[in-house]
């Protein structure tokens, strides 16, 4: 059930590993859940580290839940891939508290050391509010954007510091740097993400 659905709802899919043609040809339906498991496990990491890989972040998320979604619907239990896997890699963003994370974001007690951080944040925050029509849709999305983020504001103040445009010292900027990555963290563990 679940590569028939996912060759009709992911059409990109078909032809990689995870369109599972190969885990259906390779098992009847006797064959042990957790050989069914491992073999959908391979699948994942096939096409996950396949340089190659045409899928979508949002694609690959959607497979392994119409995957999961037919296992529980056979009453068999077990998971292809680690909780941190699907918590990162396939679960849906909680675009409620993403919002309220990006809101603090923005409110950065340092943001006025590089100008275009507030409007960034909104930017993103904005971005993640389309929910099923932006960009974001699980949080290794939202996480690799919030590092893009990162970068984009510790460039810009090095790039000041280094034209001298600002009164900012190389040192402050490494500064400014490690002490985003803890207002991130802080803003992304106090919303619970």
């Amino acid at each position: 059930h679940a590569s028939r659905r996912i060759r009709e709802e992911i059409p990109n899919a078909c032809g990689s590993a995870l369109d599972l043609r190969g885990v259906v040809e390779k098992f009847a339906d006797d064959s042990k859940a957790c050989d069914v498991l491992s073999a959908v496990r391979r699948a994942w990491n096939a096409t996950t580290c396949d340089p190659s890989n045409k899928l979508s972040e949002r694609e690959l998320a959607d497979t392994m839940r119409i995957f999961t979604e037919c296992w529980i619907a056979e009453n068999l239990t077990g998971s292809a891939l680690t909780d941190a896997q699907v918590a990162y890699r396939v679960s849906r963003v909680n675009y409620k508290e993403v919002k309220v994370c990006m809101t603090q974001l923005a409110s950065w007690s340092r943001k006025n050391y590089w100008e275009p951080w507030g409007d960034a944040c909104r930017a993103m925050r904005d971005e993640i509010m389309k929910k099923t029509d932006g960009y974001y849709h699980t949080y290794a999305q939202v996480f690799r954007g919030l590092d893009l983020l990162r970068l984009q504001a510790t460039t810009g103040v090095r790039n000041m510091v280094n034209n001298g445009e600002s009164q900012v010292t190389l040192e402050d900027a490494k500064a400014f740097d490690a002490d985003l990555r803890k207002w991130m963290v802080t803003c992304w563990t106090s919303n619970g993400l």
